[in-house]
């Protein structure tokens, strides 16, 4: 399934005017039952669940996402849709909480002069490469979405990654450091 909806995207890109096969208004074709008006964009929708998946299901999904992130651009409605109506940045950040709450708390030091996380550092712990997954992804939508989506999604990481969750982490560390200094 996620192949397919990888390789839906890429068409997409290339015959834009397709879109409408893909996403459409109630508007255009009706109202929902129950008089919702909303907008479908099952491509989308059906990829979301798989976004922080491991191994070449995530990286498609991802791919997925991302083309579809830079849809937006090029059509106003589908930005609207996925900043309005859809649940992709709840998802990308509650995903970036769980995945950052799964890295080990504590990482091996090998030699005295060790100052930073190198790639082959990356690639010996998988949660940390699904963490970095997540983080490159959330920059890569920022950089090629919406503006509407864009700011939508900043705002989250703020809110729900950044201030509740990345900040204690620091201030604890480094209130651990100070404290073993005095004793």
């Amino acid at each position: 399934l996620v192949l397919l909806l990888n390789q839906l995207c890429v068409v997409l890109m290339q015959n834009v005017h397709l879109l409408d096969l893909f996403f459409c208004s109630t508007q255009q074709h009706g109202q929902q039952p129950g008089g919702a008006n909303q907008t479908n964009f099952i491509i989308f929708s059906l990829s979301i669940p798989f976004v922080h998946r491991d191994g070449s299901i995530g990286h498609q999904a991802r791919d997925a996402l991302l083309l579809c992130m830079s849809l937006s651009q090029k059509n106003a409605n589908i930005g609207t849709y996925i900043a309005n109506h859809s649940s992709m940045s709840p998802v990308l950040v509650t995903g970036l909480c769980g995945l950052y709450s799964a890295l080990p708390n504590s990482i091996e030091i090998q030699s005295i002069d060790w100052f930073r996380i190198t790639a082959d550092d990356v690639n010996e712990m998988p949660e940390l490469t699904l963490f970095m997954n997540s983080l490159e992804f959330c920059n890569a939508v920022v950089q090629v979405a919406h503006p509407l989506i864009r700011d939508q999604l900043l705002d989250f990481l703020y809110q729900g990654f950044l201030v509740p969750v990345l900040g204690p982490a620091i201030l604890q560390v480094s209130l651990s450091i100070f404290m073993s200094c005095f004793y």
